[in-house]
């Protein structure tokens, strides 16, 4: 319906669909079955030119139910394709649903979706959703809404999304399943530009339930992928819920989060929040609001996160699990260039509760890395409270932690905490803040710590456990 959809097929000049829908229905049912309406779609397809998509759906339903199924609403999907122009989607859905239900389903409205394809130029797509509904239900479903995806292919160009929502829910269910909310997710893929993600979200909820879960909103995701430019994220969200629920499950909200990848470039996340709840379940969960955390990858150039967080709520729930809230957090990584981390946080709760946790809230958290330049942090928290428990659990807050790693330039932290509670409690816990704390490390530059502490409580318990406030340790 208003569509474009090409298979096997070759365009010597551009693709072109503008699609428009109002007060209609588009439903596909049975296995391998695909319902485009207001989209353009490439399978095993080559075009010389650009390809454009522009569509607008009102009062609008799209629907695909069974194995495999797709449904595409003011999207662009491209499927081992190749295409030696530009894509360029403009999607816009107003009181509309957009629903997959089966094994393998993928749901997309306003979105641009790449698999294992090649496109010389760039990737733009701006999605706006309002009063929309994205849904996928099954095993490795998928759900994107106001967002870019690209799997296994090649951009020679920069990716740039810019994704708003308001009103509207992005649900995705299943084992593997993937929700994409005005973000940009990239897997085993090669981009040798720069990636760009702007993401907007107001009274939203966006959810993955099921192992191995994502849910990303106003965030961008980089796995096994290798990117030749920068890394840039700005992230706004006001009013939303942002949940991921399963084993290994992840929840990004105003995040950058990078993943066994080479970032030539620097990576750089502005993220705001404000009435947000933030929340990842299960044993190695992930909950990232308005922070970077960097996971066995390599950064060329420097990393900059400026959080934004009031009234807000992150939580991991599960053994191993992360919580961070404007913070940054590398682990198994190498680094070149700067940590930079600016964080205002007030009216928030962050907590990791579990064997092996973190919760970092406006703080740098750093193990088993090597950082050849300086990490600075600069913190103001009041009325906040973060929390960790269980086992060698750790609670940072205002704070520098720093843990089988190598620093080769300096290491400040600028802390001002009010009214405040950062707890860690179980065996060989640690709970600091507004510190400085060095463990099995090697600095080669100088450790500087300037900390306000006002009406706080820093408490850590159990046995082997350590609590720090306002100070520098090191062993």
């Amino acid at each position: 319906m208003g569509s474009t959809q090409l298979k096997g097929s070759e365009v010597k000049g551009a693709a072109v669909n503008i699609g428009t829908s109002v007060q209609a229905a588009n439903v596909a049912i049975g296995k391998d079955t695909t319902a485009n309406m207001g989209s353009t779609q490439l399978t095993d397809s080559k075009v010389d030119g650009a390809v454009v998509n522009v569509g607008t759906s009102v009062q609008a339903a799209n629907v695909a139910i069974g194995d495999k199924t797709t449904a595409n609403m003011g999207s662009t999907q491209l499927k081992d394709s190749e295409v030696k122009g530009t894509v360029v989607n403009v999607g816009t859905s107003v009181q509309s649903a957009n629903v997959a239900i089966g094994k393998d389903t993928t749901a997309n409205m306003a979105s641009t979706q790449l698999q294992d394809s090649k496109v010389k130029g760039t990737v733009v797509n701006v999605g706006t959703n309002w009063a929309a509904a994205n849904v996928a239900i099954g095993d490795k479903a998928t759900a994107n809404m106001g967002s870019t995806q690209i799997k296994g292919s090649e951009v020679k160009g920069t990716v740039v999304n810019v994704g708003t929502t308001a009103a509207a829910a992005n649900v995705a269910i299943g084992k593997n399943a993937t929700a994409n909310m005005g973000s940009t997710q990239l897997k085993d893929s090669k981009i040798d530009g720069s990636v760009v993600n702007v993401g907007t979200t107001a009274g939203a909820a966006n959810v993955a339930i099921g192992q191995n879960s994502d849910a990303n909103m106003g965030s961008t995701q980089i796995a096994g992928s290798t990117v030749k430019g920068s890394v840039t994220n700005v992230g706004t969200t006001v009013g939303g819920a942002n949940i991921a629920i399963g084993k290994n499950t992840v929840a990004n909200l105003g995040s950058t989060q990078i993943k066994g990848s080479d970032i030539k470039g620097s990576v750089t996340n502005v993220g705001t929040s404000a009435g947000i709840a933030n929340v990842a379940i299960g044993s190695g969960a992930n909950a990232n609001a308005v922070s970077t955390q960097i996971k066995n990858s390599k950064v060329d150039g420097k990393i900059a996160n400026i959080g934004n967080a009031g009234a807000a709520a992150n939580i991991a729930i599960g053994k191993n699990s992360d919580a961070n809230l404007a913070s940054v957090q590398m682990s198994g990584s190498n680094l070149k260039g700067n940590i930079t981390n600016k964080a205002n946080v007030g009216a928030a709760a962050n907590l990791a509760i579990g064997s092996g946790t973190s919760a970092n809230l406006g703080s740098v958290q750093m193990t088993n890395s090597t950082a050849k330049g300086n990490i600075t942090n600069k913190a103001n928290v009041g009325a906040a409270a973060n929390l960790a428990i269980g086992k060698n659990s750790n609670a940072n807050m205002a704070a520098v932690q720093i843990k089988n790693a190598t620093v080769k330039g300096n290491i400040s932290n600028k802390a001002n905490v009010g009214a405040a509670a950062n707890l860690a409690i179980g065996k060989n816990s640690s709970a600091n803040m507004g510190s400085v704390q060095i463990k099995n490390t090697s600095v080669g530059g100088n450790i500087s710590n300037s900390a306000n502490v006002g009406m706080s409580v820093n408490l850590a318990i159990g046995s082997g456990a350590t609590s720090n406030t306002s100070s520098v340790s090191s062993d």
